[in-house]
């Protein structure tokens, strides 16, 4: 495969409504489910970066934006990167050639898209030994959580194992019809069943000519691709993506999540707080990250109907309004309340 897939998917990456530094870019990558974190993922584009965790060292990092920025695919001014007109060229033609790569436009898929592969490798396992009357077979996951959940999972589909299997190989037959063959040797190659082996990344690396960096990005996207065209739907993957995204808290951190939960009840930020023993504080993060990570709950909920109003008067007038801007002309302004209609205001306007 192409040996500049990293470089042309970091200026992917980064267009020209980008304005991000090195470290924040690694943060991204990380996953920290910081409120900031989390925004600034949003704000810049980089929803398919986040919670990636590719294994970039920071020398790494270094090395490629500096070329990025020789090539003038980029610019750099005081330590934060931005894409050029020729830089978004070289986009649209990576783009063109890798057309895996689509739009990632949600934080809310990041933990799903990694370990949503090795749920399906399994399933597919399962499936195959079974329908092969395999008696000695016993399902195995090193996850104990995740095998057990898939031993319900498939009880609850209401079918027969061979009805089952058949269902399962059309719909991948089907998800892999548009992709380049490349891509579908790829997948099938890791496939697990009766009389067969997967390849291990390492053997995948060598034999598709990848890093293991460039194999972690392929297989990223062409998980986004798979919950893209299931998810909504009432296919056996799709039942199996809900299931897995379910099993990650839809998205969210464990402590977010249960603050969900208590919203949805209709508790309020202070009766959540002296229910779990947390502050104030980490209820309004937690509900920032419901906010950025879901985007199911309206910001108007927990503002004041008379803040709510005067702060987006103020941001009509002045679209980049600083936090320190809006508390010299409101005399009660939380950042909660800023920061929740800067999300508003960011998602009306794209």
């Amino acid at each position: 495969m192409d040996k500049t897939l990293l470089m042309d998917y970091i200026n992917y990456l980064i267009s020209e409504q980008t304005s991000v530094k090195m470290n924040q870019l690694i943060l991204i990558s990380a996953g920290k489910r910081t409120p900031s974190n989390l925004f600034l993922a949003e704000k810049n584009r980089l929803q398919a970066l986040f919670n990636a965790e590719y294994d970039v060292h920071l020398d790494e990092w270094e090395s490629i934006l500096h070329k990025l920025v020789e090539k003038k695919y980029l610019q750099e001014t005081e330590g934060l990167y931005t894409g050029t007109t020729q830089g978004e060229y070289r986009r649209e033609k990576f783009l063109e050639e890798n057309t895996i790569f689509t739009e990632v436009s949600s934080l809310e898929f990041s933990q799903t898209r990694k370990v949503f592969w090795g749920w399906f490798v399994f399933v597919s396992q399962v499936l195959s030994e079974i329908a092969f009357e395999n008696s000695r077979y016993i399902p195995y996951s090193s996850n104990k959580e995740e095998q057990l959940r898939v031993k319900y999972w498939l009880k609850n589909q209401g079918k027969s194992v061979r009805e089952l299997r058949k269902l399962w190989a059309e719909e991948f037959t089907a998800y892999m019809h548009d992709l380049p063959e490349v891509y579908r040797y790829l997948l099938i190659d890791q496939l697990v069943g009766f009389n067969k082996e997967g390849l291990t990344n390492r053997q995948l690396s060598e034999k598709y000519d990848l890093s293991a960096v460039e194999l972690s990005i392929v297989m990223n996207h062409l998980m986004h691709l798979m919950i893209s065209t299931h998810y909504n739907s009432d296919s056996l993957i799709g039942s199996l993506i809900k299931e897995v995204h379910q099993a990650n808290n839809n998205g969210l951190s464990q402590s977010a999540a249960v603050t969900l939960e208590l919203i949805n009840k209709k508790w309020t930020i202070k009766a959540i707080s002296a229910k779990r023993k947390i502050k104030l504080n980490t209820v309004k993060e937690h509900i920032l990250e419901i906010v950025l990570v879901t985007q199911k709950l309206q910001s108007s909920f927990f503002i004041p109907e008379e803040v709510y109003r005067d702060l987006n008067g103020l941001f009509e007038l002045n679209p980049s309004l600083s936090y320190k801007e809006a508390r010299l002309a409101l005399q009660e302004c939380e950042f909660f309340w800023y920061r929740l209609i800067e999300i508003e205001r960011m998602r009306s306007s794209k």
